[in-house]
């Protein structure tokens, strides 16, 4: 990202905090993330896909397919296209709107204990359920996500200037690029931990099976 489109992120980061409810709302789209992958997996399971293997890093495509349709709810629903105007869009990027202070949440930090979790944290949601990762990184980073979807959206509207059409993905890939970490790793995740549980547990197919032989 050039130093410029950088400045402006930062400058969203701070009025879409200041303006939007971010972190209720990203709780509610990964709530709805989650719905759709329980979904995901509850159809598969009853398509005869019987294999954790397979559908739980497929339920977690098709969470993170309900975070991408709860994202384009919130451009369409929340107002923030009221502020891709001439007349309201430096109310968001203007001179007068400083830069978010300080570094926002990486993923390593779940790891360091240095977001304010205990040295470990990691293991814990590991052992829980990998979307709890994904979920906890997004909520932490509300401003940082939404920041890079509006920013997108601006450049594709032509409001900033010396900066155009030819310089934006489109709001998906800002989504994408502001979470691809988390849900790789959940992804990762999801492969290891259904292959871990079918060669310790054979024959069983849900996690309800595995509880009930522990």
């Amino acid at each position: 990202m050039s130093p410029k489109l950088d400045i402006y992120r930062r400058k969203l980061e701070t009025s879409l905090a200041a303006r939007f409810y971010l972190r209720f709302h990203v709780s509610l789209i990964l709530l709805f993330a989650i719905v759709c992958g329980w979904l995901t997996d509850v159809a598969l399971l009853n398509l005869g896909l019987t294999r954790m293997l397979w559908r739980y890093p497929l339920a977690v495509v098709g969470s993170y397919a309900g975070f991408l349709a709860g994202v384009w709810l919130w451009i369409e629903y929340s107002g923030i296209r009221e502020y891709l105007k001439l007349q309201k869009q430096n109310e968001l990027i203007g001179d007068d709107v400083p830069p978010a202070p300080g570094a926002s949440l990486s993923p390593s930090d779940l790891i360091t204990g240095s977001a304010g979790v205990p040295e470990g944290c990691l293991i814990v949601l590991i052992g829980l359920t990998p979307i709890l990762f994904f979920g906890g990184y997004i909520w932490a980073n509300a401003a940082l996500v939404f920041s890079e979807i509006v920013l997108e959206l601006f450049l594709v509207a032509g409001l900033i200037r010396g900066l155009g059409r030819a310089e934006t993905s489109g709001w998906v890939l800002g989504a994408m690029n502001a979470t691809y970490w988390s849900f790789m790793f959940t992804f990762v995740v999801s492969i290891l931990l259904a292959y871990s549980l079918e060669q310790s547990f054979p024959g069983a197919v849900t996690l309800a099976d595995v509880m009930a032989r522990l």
